[in-house]
């Protein structure tokens, strides 16, 4: 599970393990640029827990709490003392297999936001009435956010005004996510919030669509083949190196020089 808190100006996120254990402390960075503590995520009967401190409350259906179980795709508000503005705690699925892919048909220029009237609306009250102008043009992506409270964010980064989108670029707004590929562009539907203009966009083949999830233990135990069924590869060549003993000789003794006749000694030198 991944938690994100979103402020006005900057967003952070914190991942949580697959196996629920132990205990953690979500931070964020406040406006004197120090690292503070908001609330601890903890272990409890098997689920993840979220629990307020003197500190920071959590908000939920207009009330503050002490605690609360965490879902997936779950909005909570963090009210921090001495502070007016609440911060938004949004937990979601590490492997978010809800990705929508869409194929840009020509240029245009589009809304994202919570109205029903836009191309993109996300059912999210959070999220502005018009939250975000998306442009492409020639093949080139543009998005500006339209003034709202909690801001665009494109690669956790908050922009200011119009920016260019690059390919792979992700947009984040309060949960709602884009990714712009090319004349493609892929959105997730979180609870099925997610409504488009069937007329704008033109849907990808599933084959095309995007795959978030990771396998899981059925799909490892999958045969993809059975005896009938055999291959070829190239030859592999191996050395190896096998003990095998032998014999060394020892070195040979010193043998005394053979002294030569005498009469072949004496011969030349009466001949000289």
């Amino acid at each position: 599970m991944i938690i994100y808190v979103i402020h006005q100006q900057q967003l952070f996120s914190m991942t949580l393990p697959l196996k629920i254990s132990g205990s953690y402390t979500l931070t964020d960075i406040d406006n004197s640029n120090k690292e503070r503590n908001l609330v601890n995520i903890s272990e409890q009967n098997g689920k993840w827990v979220a629990f307020s401190n003197k500190h920071v409350k959590i908000w939920h259906d207009k009330k503050a709490i002490d605690s609360i179980v965490l879902e997936i795709y779950q909005y909570l508000l963090l009210q921090v003392k001495g502070e007016e503005e609440f911060l938004v705690m949004y937990s979601c699925p590490v492997n978010d297999n809800s990705f929508i892919g869409m194929k840009i048909p020509k240029n245009m220029e589009f809304i994202v936001g919570s109205g029903r009237d836009n191309a993109i609306s996300c059912n999210n009250p959070l999220i502005g009435h018009k939250h975000a102008k998306i442009t492409y043009q020639d093949g080139f992506w543009s998005i500006e956010d339209l003034n709202t409270q909690y801001g665009t964010f494109v690669n956790n980064q908050l922009i200011q005004g119009k920016v260019s989108l690059f390919h792979g670029d992700v947009i984040f707004i309060l949960g709602l996510k884009l990714i712009v590929l090319s004349n493609i562009i892929y959105f997730n539907n979180p609870l099925g919030s997610v409504l488009y203009n069937k007329s704008l966009f033109s849907e990808l083949p599933i084959r095309e669509k995007m795959s978030l999830v990771s396998a899981s233990d059925e799909d490892n135990e999958i045969n993809l083949y059975d005896d009938k069924d055999f291959f070829v590869r190239s030859p592999r060549f191996m050395e190896t190196i096998e003990d095998k003993p032998f014999k060394i000789d020892p070195h040979p003794s010193n043998q005394e020089p053979e002294n030569a006749p005498f009469l072949l000694t004496v011969g030349p030198m009466m001949t000289m």
